[in-house]
Order: C-alpha cells, then sequence, then structure tokens
C-alpha cells in the first residue's frame, strides 16, 4: 500500500492538478486512503486503492492540509493510475497556521491552553 503513495507524484494530470492549485510539487504528499470496491468495469479482478493528496507547506502535519476533490485511484500491482478525480479547485486548502502539533513549536504555554480549553 504504502508505495502506492509515490505513483501520483510522477503523473503528468495530477502535477498540472496541483500546480493548478497553487501547490509545490515539493509540498506534496500523498497516502493510501481506502482499498475497497470501486466501478465494476475498471475493477477487472485488480487491486486498487485511493490514494488522497496533502500540502505540507507550513506544518509537519499534513494531514491538517487536505487537497480536496483531488483523489487519484491506483492499481497496486502495476501502481497505474486508473482513475483521478479532480473536482473542486476552488476549495481552499486550510491553512497551515495552528497546525503543528510539535512540541518545541506549539510552546508549553499553548499546549497547556488547548488541553483545557474543554
Amino acid at each position: 500500500m504504502t508505495s502506492a503513495a509515490t505513483a501520483p507524484l510522477s503523473d503528468a494530470a495530477v502535477n498540472r492538478s496541483v500546480l493548478a492549485r497553487g501547490i509545490r510539487l515539493s509540498d506534496l504528499a500523498c497516502l493510501p486512503i481506502s482499498s475497497g470496491w470501486f466501478r465494476r468495469e475498471i475493477e477487472d479482478r485488480r487491486r486498487l486503492i485511493k490514494v488522497q493528496c496533502y500540502s505540507g507547506e507550513g506544518t509537519s502535519n499534513f494531514y491538517m492540509r487536505p487537497i480536496k476533490g483531488l483523489t487519484v485511484l491506483i492499481d497496486l500491482d502495476t501502481k497505474e493510475i486508473v482513475h483521478i478525480a479532480d473536482e473542486g479547485r476552488g476549495i481552499p486548502i486550510p491553512k497551515s497556521s495552528g497546525t503543528d502539533y510539535q512540541f518545541a513549536v506549539a510552546g508549553r504555554n499553548e499546549l497547556k491552553r488547548s488541553l483545557f480549553r474543554h
């Protein structure tokens, strides 16, 4: 599954979509999010997985900065891009401020405040 994470990085269509959203390719991180059943006409006994991409610009917690509307379906055996869902280019990527979970970055006092806000 983890080897499928690199397939979108070498696909021209995915790279164009990422760049059109104003994201540098050097800030791109893609991870497999789900295996399962997809459309019968594209499965044909293949092992498929969906990959979601994120922007890591300004944070080590890239999970907080998903690229909404961009999902890549990949054949796990061949690493072939089977389908690209490229919708929602107008959906903004969340800001990176306040997303870092590292103690050294968050600071001791800020961490205490966030723990006791409830």
